[in-house]
């Protein structure tokens, strides 16, 4: 979708409304609205999508609305929104601070297959995807390990 005019959309601005762009200071009710992604001229290109917005601009029905409680992970706000609403960051500025954040969290770790070392995320159990699906198919029994001679007698 495109518009012409910005004021019938959103920004996302990571700690401040989608709509008056004043910073957050307490919490942040989300709600859907138009959030314009990419500017082109003067055409904006807009997509309805959740946005953060301070109280007044969100209105009263996205209040009554809030029930579910987050806090971002990237900047720290309570972030309230209605039960359909899934997301963990305000903006994705806040969700690529939570995805380098546990990049540079990687330690020495020994994966559950093997059991040689490896580097990975904290939540890392295998070394690689080889043994990542040998364990699935342990787990599972769908490949039973083959032993001895595979060849046929005649």
């Amino acid at each position: 979708m495109s518009i012409r005019n910005a004021k019938t959309a959103s920004y996302l601005h990571a700690g401040h409304c989608s709509r008056c762009d004043v910073p957050f200071v307490d919490e942040a009710i989300v709600t859907k609205d138009r959030v314009i992604w990419k500017i082109i001229g003067d055409l904006g290109l807009a997509a309805v999508q959740w946005a953060p917005f301070c109280e007044p601009c969100a209105g009263p029905d996205a209040c009554a609305a809030a029930k579910r409680e987050y806090v971002c992970g990237g900047c720290g706000i309570l972030m309230r929104g209605p039960e359909a609403w899934k997301a963990r960051t305000c903006s994705k500025r806040c969700e690529q601070r939570v995805r380098r954040a546990a990049r540079r969290a990687m330690t020495q770790r020994v994966c559950s297959c093997c059991g040689n070392s490896f580097i990975g995320r904290a939540d890392a159990k295998f070394c690689g995807s080889a043994c990542r699906q040998k364990s699935y198919r342990h787990q599972h029994k769908r490949f039973p390990m083959v032993t001895g001679s595979t060849e046929k007698h005649l």
